[in-house]
């Protein structure tokens, strides 16, 4: 795996979701090995623990992507009643008092 982060610099996204979607189809267990492999990479790379994860690396690529793929039905199942009971309610959500009178004197 760390021969083909290194070789492929401009193409990092596309082929950690072609790994991933792959991965994904067929065996959950190799999605986790794949990213548990590019993660220890990224930790063991990095030589200022400050910008652990914060590079255009074959392990960030990856792993935004697996939280997109995976993430997306969790919080669909788990947000979408309460996201559109707020939304039907159409009443402010504003949790700042000042805007709320903003709002307020400038509606009115």
């Amino acid at each position: 795996m760390l021969a083909v982060s290194s070789v492929i610099k401009n193409q990092k996204e596309d082929f950690a979701k072609s790994i991933l979607r792959f991965s994904v189809t067929q065996d959950r267990q190799l999605v986790v090995d794949v990213l548990r492999n590019l993660t220890c990479q990224e930790i063991y790379a990095t030589e200022d623990p400050n910008i652990i994860f914060r590079g255009y690396s074959m392990a960030t690529k990856a792993l935004d992507y697996y939280m997109k793929l995976v993430g997306l039905d969790y919080l669909q199942t788990t947000l979408k009643t309460l996201v559109r009971s707020v939304y039907k309610d159409r009443e402010s959500c504003e949790v700042l008092a000042p805007k709320m009178l903003y709002v307020v004197f400038n509606v009115i």
